[in-house]
């Protein structure tokens, strides 16, 4: 027996000893969102001290040394151990590498033994999430020499490829900060994208090259509707720039989250009519909106105009943001001015659009509106998102359609082949009224045990739903400390809802764990709501 492997013996064993004897902080592989297998294998764990070292391999590439990094950063905020980077094999180290034999890209496996733990990813997301595993099962232990994790072997993978969470910035701004503080949380959560709602009646938030009173006037309005119906005096105003937009794209793809942006058309669009009369059907005039709900005036859709606005914002837009998913909206456009808008029934008939079963001509010339927009989209080899108003009309079979009203719109939506994003209003809207009356465990198990597809759904149809997506809207979250108390802790519930199988969720479980989870907020500068255990 060589003198190095005499001296790992007397380590393991010397460390073992201290571990049994309580004198060093014990992590735990239950965390959240669960894992799709766990399987502790006993014996002694594994020990991670100033000594230990990430291993990256020499081939790793970039994306393998990016997860080392923020590896190497959490270890040191959650217990204060600070290690090193390398590329040498030794043991007592953490291993992290990239398989191509794995079926799902964004799996990962975890082995963790006395004399190393490997965190092995099918992806560059994959390996991602295995660190973000590792990250919430070390112990909160600021100031300690050494932690320990329990020998484990870890398979897992998500349920869902699209795990999305919406934040709407145009009824209320937030700052550029605080967007990079969300992303933050999305990651550990394992939320794989950021849905950015940059417009609406009550504030434009995305610079435009060539229409520059999209932010000097669609960006600010004097006061907002208070709970009592009333409307205060104090002025809200704010929006991106498109460096802010860049930095915000990279700070997200570092962390594997794709931003959607959306531009809601051709309804919510009072910010920009305000900014450019011209493309209303009255002319105007039109303000910001001071108030919350559906607005008459709308974009034109028979006007030239108007689709030269829409092309050329959506032109930035496909600059800014290299997502595969363009949001359009949809929703929520009200079509009297069309009916009496002598450009848009003169488009209806150009297109020879007649009432139909089920489809008005007017609802019909909103189909032919999207669609042109959905071709600026395309054309750059995008995918076009909608909400499921669209299906009031036919939107094309490629569309992506966020089912935000109920399960009646997921069936239908999955019965006639479009992919579907399930987001009702009743359960995974974490800043609706009526949600934020739940207190407590019922404030969880409504997201939790929602039943995300729907059992009408053959298995075929079923298979039509691709993702669960989180939203807050902001007509009465004003501040930032609001908007954190309605994100956390709910948030873990909607990332389990995402990310793990349905057989093996167990809300008593996340409640046991949620406390660690809750440390971790608190010691990444996270605020959250305190209710739950009320």
């Amino acid at each position: 027996m060589s003198r190095k492997q005499i001296f790992l013996i007397l380590f393991l064993g010397i460390y073992t000893h201290l571990v049994m004897a309580g004198t060093m902080p014990e992590g735990s592989w239950n965390v959240i969102p669960h894992p799709q297998q766990v399987t502790l294998t006993g014996g002694s764990p594994f020990t991670l001290t100033a000594s230990t070292t990430i291993r990256v391999s020499r081939k790793g590439g970039s994306e393998v040394c990016r997860c080392a990094r923020f590896l190497k950063d959490y270890i040191r905020d959650i217990t204060g151990v600070k290690v090193k980077i390398t590329t040498r094999r030794r043991v007592g180290q953490i291993a992290l590498a990239l398989t191509d034999s794995f079926k799902h890209a964004e799996a990962y496996r975890i082995k963790a033994t006395p004399g190393e733990v490997s965190i092995v990813g099918s992806s560059g997301a994959g390996l991602f999430h295995g660190v973000q595993t590792l990250r919430k099962a070390l112990p909160m232990a600021a100031g300690a020499t050494a932690v320990t994790l329990p020998s484990a072997e870890i398979a897992d993978y998500p349920r869902f490829g699209y795990r999305g969470f919406l934040l709407d910035v145009g009824r209320h701004f937030f700052s550029f900060e605080r967007i990079k503080t969300i992303i933050d949380e999305l990651a550990l959560h394992n939320i794989n994208y950021f849905h950015w709602h940059l417009t609406e009646d009550q504030g434009w938030r995305l610079a435009v090259d060539g229409y520059p009173r999209l932010t000097t006037i669609g960006s600010h309005r004097i006061g907002s509707q208070i709970q009592n119906g009333t409307v205060d005096t104090i002025p809200v105003s704010g929006y991106y720039t498109k460096s802010q937009v860049r930095e915000i794209v990279k700070y997200a793809a570092d962390r594997f989250i794709t931003i959607i942006p959306e531009i809601d058309m051709p309804g919510h669009m009072s910010a920009a009519l305000a900014s450019y009369p011209e493309l209303g059907c009255t002319g105007g005039p039109y303000k910001v909106q001071n108030k919350w709900g559906v607005f008459p005036d709308v974009l034109c859709a028979g006007n030239p105009a108007t689709l030269k606005f829409v092309k050329d914002v959506l032109a930035e837009v496909l600059r800014l943001f290299p997502s595969p998913y363009i949001h359009l909206g949809g929703d929520e456009c009200p079509k009297e001015r069309w009916k009496q808008c002598p450009k848009c029934q003169a488009r209806i008939e150009e297109l020879h659009l007649t009432d139909e079963p089920g489809h008005s001509r007017e609802e019909q010339l909103q189909t032919w509106f999207m669609q042109q927009a959905a071709q600026q989209v395309t054309s750059h080899g995008r995918h076009v998102m909608g909400w499921s108003d669209v299906l009031k009309g036919k939107p094309d079979e490629s569309m992506t359609v966020l089912a935000w009203t109920g399960p009646e719109a997921v069936s239908e939506s999955a019965r006639r082949g479009y992919s579907t994003i399930v987001c009702p209003i009743s359960n995974f809207y974490l800043s609706d009224p009526y949600s934020l009356r739940r207190k407590g465990r019922d404030s969880f198990s409504a997201i939790y045990d929602y039943p995300v597809v729907p059992s009408s759904l053959t298995p075929a149809q079923a298979r039509h739903i691709t993702g669960v997506e989180g939203c807050i809207w902001t007509e009465w979250v004003s501040d930032e400390k609001e908007l954190q108390r309605e994100l956390l802790p709910r948030l873990a519930a909607l990332a389990e809802v995402q990310w793990t199988q349905p057989q093996k969720k167990n809300l008593d479980r996340l409640l046991m764990c949620l406390p660690h989870m809750e440390a971790l907020y608190r010691s990444l500068g996270f605020d959250f709501r305190t209710d739950l255990f009320d």
